[in-house]
């Protein structure tokens, strides 16, 4: 069955969704690397965390993990942001990302995921 109207938008912006998400990983893997290179070790830390989170696949369940997700990283990229502008690097941190949705803190991974429930031996430290 051919899509027409508003069935076309909405596979066009499903398209563009997943052509964003499927290149966020080499994005975040790129600022990474520019990021180490320009002496920001924490900042480097944080966008490998932000390139692990992006490894996701089942599709509706990937967009609501992954708006949980953005959630966390706009803050993190906030302070990011604040410390670069003042000449610094970010606070010396571990982050842990969730292998299952792609949740990520700073701090110790969490006893169960906030988002999805996995458990802690599901989250990934990212060095």
């Amino acid at each position: 069955m051919p899509l027409t109207g508003d069935l076309v938008k909405s596979d066009d912006n499903l398209q563009a969704a997943f052509a964003g998400e499927s290149q966020a990983n080499r994005k975040y893997t790129a600022f990474s690397r520019k990021a180490d290179t320009d002496g920001l070790v924490q900042v480097a830390r944080l966008f490998r965390a932000a390139a692990e989170s992006e490894n996701r696949t089942d599709a509706r369940l990937t967009f609501h993990y992954a708006n949980e997700a953005e959630k966390r990283h706009a803050k993190f990229y906030q302070d990011a942001i604040e410390a670069v502008k003042s000449g610094k690097d970010l606070p010396a941190v571990e982050y842990f990302v969730c292998q299952t949705c792609g949740f990520t803190t700073d701090k110790e991974a969490p006893d169960k995921c906030p988002v999805c429930g996995s458990l802690k031996s599901q989250f990934k430290r990212v060095i």
